[in-house]
């Protein structure tokens, strides 16, 4: 269980954790329809697929540890993960962006949030971009993103040719100030 555990990353873990606490409390020993009726209830009060499916996959993962180690009879194949119904993004328009452009400080903080609009980055995932990672020539960044999986994303030539200057400073993460630190919310 131990490297099952270290496997997954803490959020996951905080969040199944939460997940099963929730159902515990609804009932100290649920069966399957129990768990079907909490999930039902669940998605009345307005949750989206995704979570269903997050609530699935913790529940599936805790009811096999319990199968495998003989202490619950719930098989966890009985869980399926429901298909998961993704809205439709909305798109800022050429307007709204200029807008959340003029509230910027600072170039630093304009620049921030031209990546965020530019590539779709997760702000840990903007907040520990490294120098030697982004290459201003070919418009791509090497970001590590959730479960430490790298990626590259692309930029504008506009949002490449702000990171140039960015680019020469003289510290190894491309936002020091955020670099060792979590960005607010």
């Amino acid at each position: 269980m131990e490297q099952k555990v270290q496997a997954k990353a803490t959020n996951t873990i905080n969040s199944y954790q939460r997940m099963i606490l929730a159902l515990l409390k609804e009932n100290s020993r649920p069966d399957q329809y129990c768990v079907k009726e909490f999930l039902s209830q669940k998605q009345d009060a307005g949750a989206s697929s995704g979570t269903i499916a997050n609530y699935v996959k913790a529940y599936r993962s805790f009811f096999k540890y319990l199968f495998e180690n003989g202490m619950y009879d719930i098989n966890p194949g009985y869980f399926k993960i429901p298909k998961i119904q993704y809205k439709e993004r909305h798109l800022s328009s050429d307007e709204d962006v200029a807008k959340l452009l003029q509230v910027a400080d600072t170039e630093e903080d304009k620049l921030a949030l031209t990546l965020l609009i530019d590539t779709g980055l997760r702000r840990h995932e903007m907040a520990t971009i490294k120098k030697k990672n982004v290459d201003c020539n070919d418009g791509s960044i090497r970001v590590r993103g959730k479960g430490g999986k790298d990626r590259t994303v692309y930029i504008s030539q506009i949002t490449a040719d702000s990171t140039r200057v960015r680019a020469n400073a003289h510290s190894r993460h491309f936002f020091p100030v955020f670099g060792s630190c979590h960005m607010p919310r």
